[in-house]
């Protein structure tokens, strides 16, 4: 026990060192230049940014929704992320100011932080762990300890591993290349031949059974409500339209159905009947190329609605 709690306060010891020469140092600066890299390409128009998993990595077609809707739209999907790393992004895109629309899509809230998105937050200075100690106050420290031993890794090799920093400290426009990187993959083949995990119109008109897990959700929902309402952002929740494991879908759907209208992205009425197609699809829970063109210009309106009462 002894030999733990030593190890335990070493650690933190050198990752407040870290944390100090980093702040105080050139990757502060790096940061700050880094955040201007989002601003830049939003400019002063509103911007829409999809948070996500690898549903909306592969799902959502920026270029087609930008060019439709003539405004800019951001892909921020990753593989592997949950409802936890994705309010850690939008924590991190709201405080960061400017006119957004964020569309967030509802997953299991499970505290870990895929290194998808932990990049993405670095490259456009959003990453800040006083965020994810905030959103975690909600359940408190000991029932999110895996949450805490995940965070102290990647901060302390986040410390450590500097590449990304040191590309753009001597090639001014490797930020900017970087975050083109973090947009729309499309995937021409499909393999999946089944609507089994397609969401169902029953779906969208009933919470179906209360889910235990509901109540955790709406906590960090109401944080991330709250914070976006001071800021003037525009945020709402998704559901997922496809689903490998009927348990998710089950909490989702409780989650979105508890929601008010103000925070729920809705589809209309002849959405689903118009996207479920097996040849649409790649897997069982993701798009191929046809099926993310069919379910982003099915968007156009959704966000079109949503711009107009921003």
């Amino acid at each position: 026990m002894k030999t733990v709690l030593k190890i335990s306060v070493v650690l933190i010891m050198v990752i407040s060192l870290l944390y100090i020469a980093r702040e105080n140092g050139s990757r502060a600066m790096l940061r700050n230049a880094n955040k201007q890299i989002l601003e830049s390409a939003i400019g002063n128009d509103t911007a829409v940014f999809f948070v996500g998993s690898s549903r909306v990595q592969y799902g959502v077609n920026d270029s087609l929704l930008q060019a439709a809707l003539h405004c800019k739209i951001f892909n921020c999907g990753f593989s592997n992320a949950t409802f936890f790393s994705n309010a850690v992004i939008v924590t991190g895109l709201i405080k960061q100011g400017g006119k957004k629309i964020i569309v967030t899509e509802l997953s299991p809230l499970i505290p870990d932080i895929p290194p998808g998105s932990s990049e993405f937050m670095q490259v456009v200075g959003i990453y800040q762990p006083g965020h994810i100690h905030r959103l975690l106050q909600n359940d408190g420290i000991f029932k999110n300890r895996q949450a805490y031993i995940s965070l102290l890794n990647q901060f302390l090799v986040n410390s450590i591993t500097l590449e990304n920093e040191i590309k753009s400290l001597f090639d001014p426009g490797f930020g900017k290349r970087l975050l083109t990187g973090f947009r729309y993959k499309s995937i021409n083949s499909g393999g999946y031949k089944k609507t089994d995990s397609f969401l169902e119109k029953s779906d969208l008109e009933s919470a179906g059974n209360p889910h235990p897990q509901t109540s955790r959700h709406l906590k960090y929902i109401s944080q991330l409500a709250s914070l976006a309402a001071e800021h003037g952002v525009k945020l709402v929740f998704m559901l997922p339209v496809l689903y490998r494991d009927p348990i998710e879908k089950e909490l989702v759907r409780s989650v979105f159905h508890s929601l008010p209208d103000s925070l729920r992205l809705t589809y209309s009425p002849g959405f689903l009947d118009q996207v479920s197609n097996p040849a649409y699809l790649y897997d069982i829970m993701h798009f191929n190329k046809n099926g993310a063109d069919k379910f982003s210009s099915l968007l156009v309106p959704v966000i079109d609605s949503l711009r107009r009462t921003f």
